[in-house]
């Protein structure tokens, strides 16, 4: 095809026409549509930008979807075949970019159209605005109309979340599990520790995205591509990359992968001196960011800046720490205290190891072991929890465990729930389940289930869900038993098997309860006090 001439007016049916050839083609993207134009991608990136305010790969997916909802409107395809036509290749992934886009999933999308009170905005062409695009539309006829200025206030109300939605996965990122190229294996914890700390850095850019830890732990060792990672995590990119370290020295290597073409968008490579590591962090956050085009406050470029400690001995040793209690065992939770203990006597000033330890400490006292009492462990994680809100008042773990020590040391209900809306308010999924833990307590189940959902969401393969438990307060049994089932299939820990247990006592299956209790004690030989009193009740039942 002949390149086109790029000041003419038929600029963007152009672009719809190279798309709709390749309409069936899933590996058509930026890369081949931009030397079907004729440009660089960067070029055509600003073109598109300036004339529709759109990413390039964002023009493809929604004229994508507006083919898909013509499809649709027709009645002779079904969802899946609707899929394979307009080359998404994944139905689950086209479900997802479906629902997003237009409000409802693709299997509505007949009944939608044949009902004339539902919510669709059309434009010239016939086509459905997206719900983004309603709002820019109401939002200009508004200065002609008083009438239209309400109408656009409704749908911005009523739309902004899905519009907002797919700008964020424009600009989200997934950090897979660098690789531990070290002589010395067990410097992995240093490797995680890097991804970690990159991690936290972008989380609170509040224009980015970022999938936790736990939901790209799945991907540490898999043969899958990039584009498959990418759209099972509902990302647009993909941070990947190895350290290894001798001695003093580190050496970082990363690249940023775009998650529709593979492209590789940057890439780079640190070598340093181990001190070194806090500014090499700091920098491939920035770069991720600028990549990316994310917005950051004057308040946020500050916070991305700042380290948390000086000394990288302390900061070795709360590496091993955290890596420890992430085995989620016993020896893991001592080997934890001890390690951070280390870390703050060489740096009085490390708030996020104060934290840590005070976890570790609650973590012995609810869960791993039950061998500390609720007063001991109070006692030793509140002043703790008390040093690293002074040193740090933002952060989110101090705050979360704050208020689990006022809901059940403190029996202080507001407050709780004040440090718990503190601790979620960069969606830290530690904090969303916690906080979906309290709203049950108290018996506000229906608030329990909207933030499991949030957490789920935005972490779809997170270890420990609360979806089973809210739907199991909210009645319902069926539900619940469909998705503990499918992470039983993902995840064989006490989180899963402590949930599925609770769940088959509510459906009166005492039986198969008392098995599942059993089999998550029989994991590390600790007979768990809730799993105690839960089997006891399944006994007298």
């Amino acid at each position: 095809m002949k390149p086109v001439n790029h000041v003419s007016g038929t600029f963007l049916e152009e672009m719809r026409k190279a798309v709709d050839e390749n309409l069936t083609n899933d590996q058509f993207g930026v890369e081949e549509l931009a030397r079907i134009i004729g440009m660089s991608r960067s070029q055509l990136h600003r073109k598109l930008n300036v004339a529709t305010g759109q990413s390039v790969s964002q023009f493809i997916r929604e004229y994508r979807l507006q083919q898909a909802m013509a499809l649709l409107k027709e009645g002779r395809l079904t969802a899946a075949q609707v899929s394979d036509q307009t080359g998404f290749g994944s139905a689950t992934y086209f479900n997802k970019c479906f629902n997003d886009y237009y409000g409802f999933p693709p299997g509505e999308a007949k009944k939608m159209a044949e009902d004339p009170a539902a919510p669709t905005a059309v434009n010239p062409n016939g086509q459905l605005f997206p719900r983004s695009a309603r709002a820019s539309l109401f939002l200009k006829l508004a200065a002609a109309s008083a009438l239209l200025s309400v109408l656009a206030m409704i749908y911005y109300y009523k739309f902004s979340r899905a519009g907002e939605s797919l700008a964020m996965r424009e600009k989200s990122i997934a950090i897979l599990p660098f690789k531990n190229l070290s002589q010395d294996q067990r410097n992995e914890y240093f490797s995680d520790g890097v991804i970690e700390a990159i991690r936290t850095n972008l989380s609170h850019v509040r224009d980015l995205r970022v999938i936790s830890r736990t939901s790209v732990e799945q991907y540490r060792k898999t043969e899958k591509p990039a584009r498959e990672i990418a759209r099972e995590l509902g990302v647009s990119t993909l941070l990947e990359g190895s350290v290894q370290r001798v001695h003093n020295k580190v050496r970082i290597d990363v690249q940023l992968v775009d998650g529709t073409t593979e492209e590789q968008m940057w890439a780079e490579s640190y070598d340093r001196e181990l001190a070194d590591v806090f500014s090499i962090q700091t920098e491939i956050a920035q770069r991720v960011v600028n990549e990316l085009n994310a917005t950051m406050s004057a308040e946020e470029r500050t916070r991305l800046s700042k380290t948390e400690t000086e000394n990288p001995r302390a900061y070795d040793l709360y590496l091993k720490g955290i890596y420890e209690y992430r085995t989620y065992t016993n020896k893991g939770a001592h080997a934890a205290i001890e390690l951070l203990s280390e870390a703050i006597a060489l740096d009085p000033n490390y708030a996020r190891a104060y934290a840590f330890l005070a976890n570790s400490y609650i973590g012995l006292a609810t869960v791993w072991g039950a061998e500390l009492s609720a007063r001991e462990v109070f006692e030793k994680g509140k002043p703790l929890l008390d040093k690293a809100l002074a040193l740090n008042p933002e952060l989110e773990e101090a705050h979360m465990l704050m208020g689990f020590c006022k809901l059940y040391n403190d029996w202080d209900f507001k407050g709780a729930e004040k440090e718990y809306r503190l601790a979620i308010a960069s969606d830290h999924p530690d904090a969303l389940a916690m906080y979906a833990d309290y709203l049950n307590f108290v018996g506000r189940h229906k608030e329990a289930m909207a933030y499991a959902e949030r957490l789920n969401e935005r972490e779809p393969y997170y270890p420990n869900s609360r979806i089973v438990y809210s739907y199991v307060y909210n009645g319902r049994l069926e539900d619940a038993l469909a998705f503990s089932e499918s992470r039983l299939k993902l995840f064989s820990n006490y989180n899963t098997m402590d949930a599925h247990g609770f769940l088959l006592l509510n459906m009166k299956r005492y039986d198969d309860a008392i098995l599942y209790f059993n089999k998550a004690m029989a994991l590390e030989g600790i007979r768990y006090p809730r799993m105690l009193a839960w089997m006891g009740a399944a006994y007298a039942r």
